[in-house]
């Protein structure tokens, strides 16, 4: 990961769904142009964004932050929420589908 100007650096947010918890999540983003952002902390709740992703967020009146309105890149890291915990685990797409195939395959021949 590159370092950054921390004045690159901004707030997004995306409205959640079936969330009772919250109607909103706002994240710390980098900002690339062109109306997009890398995300820069892990979004929890905010099911199909991940860390490291870069969003294409607008800002929808003077007074609010950019709104995610959909994934542009994805990063191909993963955020798993088990059992009321949330859990960040960030691996790239390869060692995430080997290990998955890994483990797939000992099951198969385990039985």
């Amino acid at each position: 990961m590159n370092k950054m100007n921390p004045d690159s650096l901004t707030k997004v947010y995306v409205e959640l769904q079936d969330n009772q918890q919250a109607a909103t999540k706002s994240f710390c983003a980098e900002i690339l142009g062109d109306s997009l952002y890398r995300l820069r902390n892990t979004p929890f709740y905010a099911y199909g964004l991940n860390f490291y992703d870069i969003v294409y967020a607008r800002t929808l009146s003077d007074e609010h932050l950019p709104a995610i309105l959909k994934v542009h890149t994805y990063s191909g890291h993963i955020t798993i929420c088990w059992a009321g915990l949330a859990l960040a685990l960030i691996l790239s797409n390869h060692s995430f589908h080997t290990h998955r195939n890994n483990r797939i395959t000992n099951t198969n021949y385990n039985g």
